[in-house]
């Protein structure tokens, strides 16, 4: 049987408010989003630790 990986997940939120919407899509995904100082381009926002995983 065949097994793949999701190596990325990139979602597109066009808001004024992306670190709300960082901790939204974290907490959905059982990630959290790096503190807003830790960024180094204000524009993504990465999750730390590893996505739910799906049985």
């Amino acid at each position: 049987m065949h097994k793949s990986r999701l190596g990325a997940l990139i979602v597109d939120c066009q808001s004024e408010n992306l670190f709300g919407h960082a901790e939204f899509w974290g907490a959905a995904l059982g990630s959290e989003p790096e503190s807003q100082e830790g960024q180094i381009d204000q524009r993504y926002i990465r999750l730390n630790g590893r996505l739910m995983r799906h049985r």
